[in-house]
């Protein structure tokens, strides 16, 4: 309950205010030690002869570990995102996983993920985006003819259902293959060949 003093201030707000100020005043000392401690080791890496590449590394290691003294279970990003705390959400015995494209579709969150042990594209889906459920194989070696693997996959949702566009590679080169699908799991191929490929003596 607030209580007004003689002078008509309200004590709640008050208190309030200062905690305000305290949290203010806290987080200021912290950017004045990270700016500190991170001008101080550029001055002394400068001389003792480190090159800028490992001067900014060391600074965002100072940076990043002063931070987690503030958020334990969190860490930055160089564009301030923050990195969940029991990263990583999939791999382990899925064995590597990567380049990944998040859709958010009835409710949950569906993940289209490289797979690189199983040579193609897996699907996983979530409903908190941490905690994933068994993935499924929905585009395999075996569905692609002109490729050796499929991988990086990008999905993008249309009116009648999703389109997705998919890297082919063989040991050589790699292809843009292309898949339309009702349901985001069954996919259909519509041309024997890829869509998109190299047509230069470089590439």
């Amino acid at each position: 309950m607030n209580m007004t003093d003689r002078d008509g201030k309200i004590s709640g707000e008050s208190t309030t205010t200062d905690l305000t100020a305290i949290n203010g005043d806290i987080k200021d000392s912290f950017s004045r030690l990270k700016a500190g401690l991170a001008l101080a080791f550029i001055l002394c890496s400068g001389l003792a002869g480190y090159t800028t590449p490992q001067v900014y590394r060391h600074y965002y290691e100072i940076k990043y570990a002063i931070f987690a003294l503030q958020h334990p279970r969190h860490t930055e990003t160089q564009g301030e995102w923050m990195k969940y705390g029991q990263n990583p959400v999939l791999g382990g015995k899925l064995g590597v996983c990567f380049d990944i494209c998040v859709l958010r579709e009835e409710g949950e969150y569906w993940m289209y993920f490289s797979w690189r042990p199983m040579g193609g594209i897996g699907l996983t889906k979530s409903a908190d985006g941490i905690h994933w459920g068994n993935p499924q194989l929905v585009i395999g070696p075996s569905d692609v003819p002109w490729a050796d693997i499929v991988n990086r996959p990008s999905v993008l949702k249309v009116p009648d259902g999703y389109m997705m566009w998919y890297t082919g590679q063989t040991r050589s080169q790699s292809f843009i293959g292309f898949a339309t699908s009702h349901d985001g799991v069954s996919w259909s191929f519509h041309s024997q060949g890829p869509v998109l490929k190299p047509d230069q003596h470089w590439e």
